[in-house]
């Protein structure tokens, strides 16, 4: 069997979807939206916090021709024991 790492870890799950087509085809999906992006954005933070909320996206990409802004992130949930 091939042993393969978790999504759960940050920065496997930034490398996998990270990589234009494939957030693409992840957003299409989830959403059912067809998007094309030239880069996806990996700790995109805006320059002065918004209100008291200082926010970081994982990842975040931008169509600029349909004018449709994705972010995605990633949730850290501790492991559940095992049935």
């Amino acid at each position: 069997m091939i042993a393969v790492v978790p999504l759960r870890y940050d920065t496997v799950f930034k490398k996998a979807f990270g990589k234009p087509d494939i957030f693409c085809q992840f957003v299409y999906d989830v959403l059912g939206v067809e998007i094309q992006v030239d880069r996806v954005i990996a700790g995109r933070r805006f320059p002065e916090p918004v209100s008291y909320v200082d926010i970081e996206y994982d990842l975040f990409a931008e169509d600029p021709e349909k004018r449709i802004i994705v972010e995605i992130q990633h949730v850290q949930i501790p492991p559940y024991p095992p049935l």
